[in-house]
């Protein structure tokens, strides 16, 4: 008996600091999963910006296409306008001089007439004849100052339309000074947004290699952890074998919110046979390792269930058996508790799993009405703690479900199933 204690504290002890590596593991799993969601949404959000930028390109680049064709025709514009205006400038002086030699002309004309009928005035004593001939200068002195006005009528209309022209050519010198600084700002604001764009590019690339990096380190450190989840399950078979021997009681199935996903125990025969899980969180020890140890002695069952108000509620039956590969076949009898004898409808039953249909169901209760998870199905029962792990506030058969503690298919917040030798 000694000896056998001994060898309990040896496992153990060789166990636990497989168990405090585990805890550390999951701490590091648990902050590479937060910084893989972090990047995925900063992925998200770079992808939803990147497709901004290219829209905002897309369009900047239309406008500086718009404004460069508008550009274009407004130089040509202000050449075509500016190569008239040339022609019309020299037309107009052409004009200038033209006036200005033909009043010249003229007035050198009246001048030799007026100096003609002074003279003639002189000679002349006839005073009609001076009087026609006053009024004959009076006329050409009329006419000295029309010529003389419209003299200056031109100049001001030849002022006023070169101002014109020098205004009309200023106008569009500032406009096309305003289009070809519009057209650099366009081209700078491109330009900026470009290397905007190459930035957040490049910052998505180093945020998609440093999360390809946590992945691979979190898919080393997933399987390191298996690898230990593995080794603590197969030391749990090993120590069972003792404990059985001490008549201690021995954990071969827990529920419970470690973070699984909910259809964690929706497994194929070959596991439910074998075991899987983790010993310290949700586990089965397999059903080889319950046939071994059942088979070697008279064997007790006790099953705990705990609602969401944290009520824990017991059940215990005196007599325990599962039966050889492949039916492992439930025996179970010698019930008393507060949780409700369910397993009377399953007694005699062929364990089921969502790969392998022994229930005495028309259709398959693991696949089409327990979530997947493996049981000894009647028809389909009322209890199946191996089925999905549902929340608070759903109510399944599929769920973790033992229905006669409160004739209700709550689905249970945690459960453990043990056995004890007699």
């Amino acid at each position: 008996m000694n000896g056998t204690k001994k060898n309990i504290k040896l496992l153990i002890f060789l166990l636990y600091p497989a168990f405090i590596l585990s805890q550390d593991s999951d701490y590091l799993l648990e902050e590479i999963r937060s910084l893989r969601a972090e990047l995925r949404s900063q992925e998200a959000q770079t992808q939803d910006i990147s497709a901004k930028l290219n829209q905002a390109l897309t369009e900047q680049s239309q406008i500086k296409t718009d404004m460069t064709n508008l550009n274009f025709k407004t130089v040509s514009l202000y050449n075509s306008v500016s190569e008239g205006l040339d022609f019309l400038s020299d037309d107009l002086q052409e004009l200038k001089k033209n006036v200005r030699d033909e009043f010249s002309q003229t007035n050198n004309q009246i001048k030799q007439i007026s100096k003609t009928l002074e003279n003639e005035d002189k000679s002349n004593t006839n005073l009609m004849e001076v009087e026609s001939l006053q009024e004959i200068n009076s006329t050409i002195s009329s006419l000295q100052e029309k010529l003389h006005q419209q003299k200056e009528d031109m100049v001001e209309i030849h002022d006023n339309i070169f101002s014109s022209i020098r205004g009309v050519k200023d106008l569009l010198n500032s406009g096309v000074y305003a289009l070809t600084s519009d057209l650099t700002r366009t081209q700078n604001d491109v330009n900026t947004n470009r290397q905007s764009y190459r930035d957040l590019e490049s910052t998505m690339k180093k945020s998609l290699s440093s999360l390809d990096k946590f992945t691979a380190n979190s898919e080393t450190l997933q399987n390191t952890n298996h690898k230990f989840e593995r080794f603590r399950l197969e030391m749990i078979q090993q120590i069972a074998i003792l404990k059985y021997e001490e008549n201690s009681w021995i954990e071969f199935q827990r529920r419970g919110q470690y973070g699984n996903q909910p259809d964690y125990f929706k497994r194929t025969f070959r596991q439910y046979e074998n075991g899987f899980g983790d010993p310290y969180k949700e586990f089965w020890i397999g059903l080889k390792k319950l046939h071994q140890l059942t088979s070697s002695g008279q064997t007790s069952l006790r099953v705990e269930v705990t609602d969401w108000k944290n009520r824990t509620f017991v059940g215990e039956w005196s007599n325990f058996r599962v039966g050889n590969g492949p039916a492992y076949t439930l025996g179970v009898h010698g019930y008393k508790g507060n949780i409700g004898d369910s397993l009377r409808i399953s007694n005699g039953m062929h364990f089921s799993a969502m790969d392998k249909d022994m229930d005495r169901s028309e259709g398959e209760c693991s696949v089409d009405h327990r979530g997947g998870g493996g049981w000894w199905f009647n028809a389909c029962g009322l209890e199946n703690l191996n089925g999905e792990n549902l929340g608070p506030r759903e109510q399944s058969y599929s769920g973790i479900l033992w229905f006669l503690q409160k004739n209700s298919e709550i689905s249970f917040k945690s459960s453990v199933m043990k056995i004890r030798k007699h």
